[in-house]
C-alpha cells in the first residue's frame, strides 16, 4: 500500500501547509498537559519522529496523522475543527 505523505520538510516550499496542524497538536499537548513521550506511548508513533515532525525535520503520514489524532483522544472532527491557517 503506498503511503501519502503530507509535506512539511523544513526546505520544502509547502511547508506552511503543514504549520496549523503541528500548531493544532502543540496545543493539545499542551491542553491535555501530556508529553511527546506520552502521546508516543499513547499512539504508537515513535517518540523521536513525533520530535522530528513537531520540528519540521520529517515527513508526515496520513496515517501517522491519524495515530496521533487517536493518542491525543480527540474526534478527527474535534481536531480539524481546531486548524487555521
Amino acid at each position: 500500500m503506498k503511503q501519502v505523505t503530507i509535506a512539511i520538510m523544513a526546505e520544502h516550499p509547502d511547508r506552511d501547509l503543514l504549520a496549523p496542524i503541528i500548531r493544532r497538536i502543540e496545543k493539545l499537548l499542551t491542553d491535555k498537559n501530556l508529553t511527546a513521550y506520552q502521546l508516543s506511548i499513547r499512539s504508537g508513533v515513535d517518540r523521536a519522529a513525533i520530535s522530528r515532525i513537531l520540528n519540521g525535520e520529517s515527513g508526515l503520514t496520513v496515517s501517522t496523522l491519524l495515530k496521533l489524532i487517536d493518542g491525543l483522544d480527540v474526534s478527527y472532527d474535534e481536531f480539524f475543527k481546531g486548524i487555521s491557517a
